[in-house]
């Protein structure tokens, strides 16, 4: 079980700030076992992405429940895998006959993706160098202060690949899941997705970011026969809430 709900606190209070105080300390790179959760013992680089990620902390609520999904020997894509914590727990579940397909566009996190699998020894990852969006072709990105997140714009500083889902091919096992955290595009990846979700009938855990795409997304779900829960609201208070979608007449 997890304990600690460290990422739970935001890093811009005074108590964020003084829990933050020692980590400071740790020198950037350093590699270091995840210390608890479903991904303990994995290794980790530290200062690649949030110290919840190393601490074991991180998104608790979403690793308690990938947990509880029976993943392993399917294919589950991680769209928006940042630095890839979560798609390296993913190849975990899915197991040695199951695939995790990581879509990340910002060459900073897909270069710490590349270091976390040879760190642990993975080979069941494989990493798609592009966006996700409702169509194919290029467009800009705006990176954040922090270099690790950013979304689709047309005044970014980085020109970006965008894929579709209804583009993939040799998908052999049963896809079982989508992640999508894309700061604002997830209406777009769903879009782009019209066949895949008829076809696969994935489930789907999806962050959303503010409210219009909330409805965007209800909207679009409910066209495809899925329905949505709120599994999470407001996430660390940036307007972030979090969603299983499941086709319907699905149950675990």
């Amino acid at each position: 079980m997890i304990a600690f709900k460290f990422s739970n606190i935001r890093s811009n209070n005074p108590i964020g700030k003084f829990l933050r105080l020692p980590l400071s300390l740790l020198p950037t790179k350093s590699i270091l076992p995840i210390l608890q959760g479903p991904a303990k013992g994995m290794k980790w680089i530290v200062g690649s992405g949030v110290h919840g990620m190393w601490l074991g902390s991180y998104e608790e609520d979403k690793q308690k429940l990938l947990t509880e999904l029976s993943l392993e020997g399917t294919t589950v894509l991680d769209i928006g895998a940042n630095v890839g914590f979560f798609s390296i727990l993913l190849s975990r579940f899915v197991g040695a006959t199951g695939k995790v397909i990581s879509f990340e566009p910002l060459p900073r996190n897909i270069e710490f993706i590349r270091q976390h699998i040879r760190l642990n020894k993975i080979d069941n990852i494989e990493i798609i160098s592009a966006a996700v969006s409702d169509k194919i072709g290029k467009m800009k990105f705006a990176t954040s202060h922090l270099h690790a997140q950013g979304y689709l714009t047309d005044k970014g500083d980085l020109e970006v690949s965008m894929n579709t889902l209804d583009s993939l091919d040799n998908l052999n096992n049963p896809v079982s899941l989508v992640k999508i955290d894309v700061e604002g595009a997830e209406a777009n990846v769903l879009r782009g997705g019209e066949k895949f979700f008829q076809e696969y009938r994935p489930i789907i855990l999806l962050a959303t970011h503010g409210k219009n795409q909330v409805n965007d997304c209800q909207v679009i779900l409910h066209e495809y026969n899925y329905s949505m829960a709120l599994i999470n609201k407001d996430l660390y208070g940036f307007g972030c809430d979090e969603w299983l979608a499941k086709p319907d007449k699905f149950s675990l």
